[in-house]
């Protein structure tokens, strides 16, 4: 009997593990991914154009952001640079930015299309430089 109430206390804590992802594992949406792990933080965040190169600014830099609406929100680094992220419902990616989660954001592709009420990114400005006159 002791044998089979181990056997059961072994299945049932191989059966928890597997359900538990690891941490540092990554999640991946279609327009962004990020990290799973409750105290893992990501280091950078990768700016995924559709034309041109992949920038990527690191999360100590991130000084500053708001989120304008549900549709369009900026972050501002420390290095002067202002990254723009324009699509449609963004808040939720723009929470995990927040927290340092998202490793990376795709901009779509010139036809791409996705249905109403998932996030969607149509465009990634910048990083630009910004002037003094665009500071508040």
């Amino acid at each position: 009997m002791s044998n089979d109430r181990t056997s059961l206390v072994e299945q049932l804590l191989d059966h928890q593990t597997a359900k538990k992802k690891p941490a540092g594992d990554e999640e991946t949406q279609r327009f962004f991914a990020f990290v799973t792990g409750i105290q893992d933080r990501a280091q950078n965040i990768e700016f995924r154009k559709a034309e041109g190169a992949w920038p990527f600014r690191e999360y100590s830099y991130l000084i500053g952001g708001e989120s304008l609406h549900a549709g369009e929100f900026w972050l501002r680094f420390a290095t002067g640079e202002r990254v723009t992220v324009r699509g449609r419902h963004l808040r939720g990616l723009y929470d995990k930015i927040l927290r340092h989660r998202v490793i990376w954001i795709r901009e779509a592709e010139t036809d791409e299309e996705a249905p109403d009420g998932e996030p969607f990114v149509d465009e990634i400005e910048g990083p630009v430089k910004e002037e003094p006159a665009d500071l508040p």
